[in-house]
């Protein structure tokens, strides 16, 4: 979904205790094997067998910052930081560089760096839904309630089908007692991501604090035979 160099995260609702976050980005280093290190791409052997000049590769903030991807995933953290912020101090206007860093922050539970550098990454880049969402969460998590509730409705004009928006907006009025709201949030989300079991679990959550039993049973049953499914798999 091509922002470039994001890390993605979980499929939403798959980590008991956590928020999905809407990191969905691909990956697209654009030269051939990139080596860490060196930051040269490995030379392609000539037909006789010897190999032409290694090219040399400017180092740009987009190369640093997929390399940063790599390096999270490889769990070197802190050089993935490392090479974030490099990149900014390289491109100052480089929203994916921010973006990064504020994952790591949220990740490390740092929420207000975390706020802050996802905040640059929306203002330099504010047509990412991902960055908004990810704010969001963090929002709710330092019980900024009302400045979440705006981000998440901003996400959601960015990106109305995303089930993960509505899970966690559910998340957060359920957290809030508005109980009616999140009922409705879960019940979008599930309309389009009909198949999760956290999902159906939250609902059945929001359905029993509201009194309506019956409907809360039956989502449980269903959690229960999804996550059932999902094991024999």
């Amino acid at each position: 979904m091509g922002r470039g160099g994001a890390w993605p995260s979980p499929a939403p609702g798959h980590a008991p205790g956590l928020w999905p976050l809407g990191w969905e980005q691909e990956l697209p280093v654009r030269t051939r094997r990139v080596r860490w290190a060196s930051g040269r791409a490995l030379p392609e052997l000539s037909p006789d067998g010897r190999s032409p000049p290694v090219p040399q590769i400017t180092t740009t903030a987009e190369l640093l910052s997929n390399r940063g991807v790599i390096n999270q995933f490889m769990g070197y953290v802190g050089c993935a930081m490392k090479d974030y912020q490099q990149a900014i101090a390289l491109d100052p206007g480089y929203a994916l560089a921010y973006f990064n860093a504020a994952n790591v922050y949220f990740f490390n539970r740092q929420f207000p760096q975390a706020y802050s550098y996802y905040s640059k990454a929306m203002a330099l880049d504010p047509k990412n839904e991902s960055a908004f969402l990810n704010r969001a969460i963090t929002n709710t998590l330092l019980k900024n309630f009302e400045e979440a509730k705006a981000d998440f409705e901003a996400a959601l004009s960015l990106s109305p089908f995303s089930a993960a928006i509505y899970f966690n907006k559910a998340n957060l009025h359920n957290a809030l007692g508005d109980y009616e709201q999140a009922e409705k949030d879960i019940s979008k989300a599930l309309s389009i991501q009909p198949y999760d079991a956290l999902m159906h679990k939250l609902r059945a959550d929001v359905r029993g604090k509201m009194g309506l039993i019956k409907e809360a049973v039956a989502d449980y049953k269903n959690a229960i035979s999804i996550q059932e499914l999902i094991s024999g798999e």
